[in-house]
């Protein structure tokens, strides 16, 4: 079994800030148009370079956040299903708890 991987997402928001401050630092910079216009064009490449870099590192554990996120909704659709054949059947609390019980045991 695979160990259960999360994304490091602090780290893509420090490039994009990291990015943001390059950028605007560049821009107060004395520099020629040109100049200033090359280092903006390489501050964006490398940025999204290193944006890259940091998906293709965490590719699985991305793949599996979506994978959970996936299997919490259908377990969350099963729950409001089994809720709702309870209800059709006008059983009080007690009752749907014991069901749930018995469910639980069979499995």
């Amino acid at each position: 079994m695979q160990k259960k991987r999360k994304p490091s997402w602090w780290l893509v928001n420090g490039l994009f800030i990291g990015m943001i401050t390059a950028l605007f630092l560049a821009q107060r910079m004395v520099l020629t148009t040109t100049v200033r216009t090359a280092s903006q064009i390489g501050i964006v490449v490398f940025g999204y370079w290193l944006i890259w870099r940091w998906v293709t590192a965490n590719a699985i554990a991305l793949e599996q956040e979506e994978e959970r996120e996936q299997q919490e909704l259908v377990e969350h659709k099963q729950r409001e299903a089994e809720q709702a054949q309870f209800e059709r059947q006008n059983l009080n609390p007690q009752q749907i708890h014991y069901l749930k019980m018995l469910k639980a045991k069979r499995r």
